[in-house]
């Protein structure tokens, strides 16, 4: 489901994204404050652009979306089928993604725990 939606276009590799910057809002304006990249490289051109993050333990680190717009997870998964995939995805489907993210969590080093 993740893969047939269109989801692995950006979140892709060994750590399921984390490998490309992308603009947020390709389909639909997603109204925000933050500018992204634009920020820093002051190019219009990265204006919404932001580092696609990997989907790795995504289920503990809410709050989602580059302004944490919300804190739940399948919430997320809509947000980005509307603004970023341009398309609707039934419920059924929704959880199917949300389930496979939820596979994605794992042991979470010691040393990991530590620093946090």
């Amino acid at each position: 489901m993740f893969t047939s939606k269109g989801y692995i276009l950006c979140h892709n590799g060994i750590n399921i994204g984390g490998n490309l910057y992308n603009k947020f809002g390709v389909y639909e304006d997603y109204h925000s404050t933050n500018f992204g990249r634009y920020k820093i490289i002051r190019r219009q051109d990265d204006r919404f652009v932001f580092k696609v993050p990997t989907l790795r333990t995504i289920e503990l680190t809410a709050p989602y979306m580059h302004d944490g717009k919300t804190k739940i997870l399948k919430k997320a998964v809509d947000i980005m089928a509307k603004y970023q995939i341009g398309r609707y995805i039934a419920i059924e489907e929704v959880d199917a993604i949300v389930e496979f993210l939820k596979s994605l969590t794992g042991e979470i080093p010691d040393i990991v725990k530590s620093r946090q």
